[in-house]
C-alpha cells in the first residue's frame, strides 16, 4: 500500500509540475505577445505621423497654389508689373501645379 500510495503521489506531483511548467510557458508567451503588440502599436503611430504630415503638407501646397493666380494678379496691380512678367509668373504657377498634381498622383 505504501508503494502504491507513493507512486500515486509521485505521479500527482509530476503532473502538477508539468501543469506549472505549462502555465509558465503560456504566461511567458502572453508577455511576449503583449510586448510585440506594444511595439507594433508604437511603430504604427510612428509610421502614420510622417504620412499624416506629408498629407497635410500636400493639402497646404495645393491651397497655396490655388491662391497663387489671384496673388499674382494682386502683385501685378500693386507693383505695376509688365505683361511679360505676369506671363512669366503664370508660367511658374502652372509648372508648380503640374508638379503638385504629379506628386499627389504618385504618392
Amino acid at each position: 500500500m505504501i508503494f502504491t500510495s507513493l507512486s500515486v503521489t509521485q505521479e500527482i506531483l509530476r503532473t502538477k509540475a508539468q501543469c506549472v511548467e505549462l502555465v509558465q510557458t503560456v504566461s511567458q508567451q502572453q508577455a511576449k505577445l503583449i510586448s510585440l503588440r506594444t511595439l507594433a502599436s508604437g511603430l504604427t503611430v510612428e509610421l502614420n505621423n510622417p504620412a499624416a504630415a506629408a498629407g497635410r503638407a500636400t493639402q497646404q501646397l495645393h491651397q497655396i497654389f490655388q491662391a497663387l493666380p489671384s496673388s499674382s494678379i494682386k502683385v501685378y496691380q500693386w507693383k505695376n508689373m509688365t505683361p511679360e512678367q505676369l506671363a512669366y509668373i503664370k508660367n511658374i504657377v502652372s509648372i508648380f501645379r503640374f508638379l503638385l498634381i504629379d506628386y499627389i498622383c504618385n504618392s
